[in-house]
């Protein structure tokens, strides 16, 4: 899988240290969800929980734009039957994981706990299985697009794909949010959503922008004035993940976090930031003493992506720590070790390493 393995030849030492960002932020992502989820918006959980939360929201945008950079490479040559190739690598890979985790959870454990088996949650757990596993089926998607988006996406057009990204910038990221801060009351929500659906302007919206966004930033030369306001904005985007759940979930009363969502303006920004300042810090760069480390993590990725939620579940259903803090850093630690190891030993056994990279 292109997003998360490692370069054949030349590496980009960027791209190594933001798939260990990424796979460092979803991991924290899942490890403090218990902390938003299960404690009062107005207790100190909460709000840790929220901070780590928060700051963890660029994992999956990062591994998106690290995949649009490779895959829509111009200099690199992929054929339609390489690409349809990697298409079925990666659903062969899904399907194995959805069956995994269903027998995990759908025979494994209600046997431990003494429940009878249920064959419709086993069906539905193949077809729809853990929550981190829709990743699997976006990166599918983005694939089957992807010799499309290459007829165009190349240097001589990056007037067109920044265009594209504007579009998406207006109507994906930017239209929804008067939804957030207008009176719903007066159903300005229904007006604004009606309003900008008559456009039918849906082949810009989704995940394709920050595919295009890993492109563009990896092969288009920014002028520093701009990458400097695009850091600024970054910031105030990360200060609208954290605050924004907090403060709105305060007056409501209730956990409300769509601040959270990957296709939130504040949550591009934010990742767009990163991306950005850690290429630029690397670029031209071999990674020195510690190209070795960083590529052996980066390589490990995805399998630690694939695992890491049973690890944590495991974690959190045999834990008697009390502290939530202590929980949640522990399970935080400890996944991420675990998950990294495991992918390490399963990347040594002929065959085997097939399951956690394609």
């Amino acid at each position: 899988m292109q997003t998360f393995a490692p370069l054949k030849k030349e590496r980009v030492i960027a791209f190594d240290v933001l798939r260990i960002i990424a796979i460092f932020a979803v991991i924290m992502i899942h490890a403090s969800a218990d902390l938003v989820i299960h404690f009062p918006i107005d207790s100190s959980e909460f709000i840790v929980g929220n901070i780590f939360d928060g700051i963890s929201r660029l994992g999956v945008p990062l591994f998106l734009m690290i995949s649009g950079a490779l895959m829509l490479d111009e200099n690199k040559t992929l054929p339609m039957k390489k690409m349809m190739k990697t298409v079925l690598q990666t659903a062969i890979i899904t399907f194995l994981w959805l069956t995994i985790y269903a027998l995990i959870y759908e025979v494994a454990y209600p046997l431990h706990e003494g429940k009878e088996f249920d064959a419709d949650k086993f069906v539905e757990a193949l077809f729809f299985g853990r929550y981190h596993l829709w990743y699997m089926f976006a990166i599918i998607g983005l694939y089957l697009i992807t010799p499309i988006l290459r007829l165009f996406v190349k240097k001589q057009n990056a007037k067109y794909v920044l265009y594209f990204l504007l579009l998406a910038l207006i109507f994906q990221f930017a239209i929804p949010i008067p939804n957030l801060l207008l009176n719903k009351t007066l159903d300005f929500e229904n007006y604004i959503a009606n309003f900008y659906g008559q456009f039918n302007m849906s082949f810009v919206l989704g995940y394709p922008a920050y595919y295009l966004l890993g492109w563009y930033v990896a092969n288009i030369e920014i002028k520093k004035v701009w990458r400097i306001v695009i850091y600024v904005l970054g910031l105030l985007g990360m200060a609208v993940t954290v605050l924004g759940p907090q403060f709105l979930s305060t007056e409501k009363l209730k956990f409300y976090a769509p601040f959270y969502d990957i296709l939130s303006l504040n949550v591009l920004l934010y990742s767009l930031a990163v991306f950005m300042l850690v290429f630029y810090l690397f670029k031209g760069k071999n990674g020195g003493k510690f190209a070795p480390v960083l590529t052996k993590i980066s390589s490990l990725t995805f399998g630690m992506y694939l695992m890491h939620e049973a690890i944590l579940f495991f974690l959190n259903y045999n834990s008697t720590v009390k502290n939530a803090y202590a929980h949640v850093s522990l399970t935080w630690l400890l996944t991420t070790a675990v998950s990294f190891s495991l992918a390490l030993g399963i990347s040594y056994i002929p065959f085997v390493k097939k399951i956690i990279k394609c």
